[in-house]
């Protein structure tokens, strides 16, 4: 897990370098964002295969397996997975299938990034499609964390309504929990709109909270 873990952290930030190469930005912009000793969130999923008794309540092509959601608080998150089943939404609202690639890693642009370019990066809506596991599926996600103490605004230069890409946007949902301020409020919503009726069942309290948001 150590070695995955600081291949991770390599990957990110030779990303984070392309990143700032199209945006035409100095690699410290992005780094100065990041703590000076290495932090990290990572877990392991293990999404069980779809059985006869819940194929009944598919709906749309879709299965409850992860909701639709963009990634909270994060630049960039990177996915190793041993099963297809990931889905995203392009620019036109369509869910597209993320194609398993063996040795390959999958990344997704966080809201995070998304700000800080003023829409120009656009934070990836994805899901996970019980419908397409027919086997026992794991992922391995890997963020590395971005500095508590430094809030995350709008380059000057991506700082307009013209910077930002044409994209249909998430669900309402989602867009009533992107506009939390706090990112680690933001990032506790956002962990319990993945499984909803997990979180009614386990923190009552909160998922009450959430739905009077309107985030659940």
């Amino acid at each position: 897990m150590e070695t995955l873990f600081q291949q991770y952290r390599n990957l990110n930030i030779t990303l984070n370098e392309h990143v700032c190469q199209l945006l035409n930005i100095p690699n410290k912009v992005l780094n100065d964002f990041f703590p000076s000793k290495a932090e990290f969130n990572s877990a392991i999923w293990h999404y069980f295969p779809v059985t006869p008794e819940i194929l009944s309540e598919a709906q749309d092509g879709f299965l409850q397996g992860m909701h639709e959601h963009r990634d909270p608080s994060t630049f960039l998150t990177c996915l190793i997975q041993s099963r297809a089943g990931l889905q995203a939404k392009n620019h036109a609202g369509t869910w597209v299938d993320v194609p398993m690639v063996p040795g390959g890693v999958v990344f997704n642009i966080g809201m995070q990034l998304m700000k800080l370019t003023g829409g120009k990066f656009v934070a990836t809506t994805h899901r996970v499609n019980t419908l397409k596991i027919d086997t026992d599926r794991y992922t391995i996600p890997y963020v590395m964390s971005t500095r508590l103490d430094v809030p995350i605004k709008p380059l000057p230069q991506f700082d307009s309504e013209e910077a930002a890409k044409i994209h249909v946007p998430p669900n309402a949902q989602v867009l009533k929990l992107m506009k939390i301020e706090d990112p680690l409020l933001r990032s506790g919503y956002a962990r319990l709109s993945l499984f909803p009726a997990a979180t009614q069942k386990l923190y009552p309290k909160e998922f009450e909270e959430g739905r009077e948001m309107g985030i659940l």
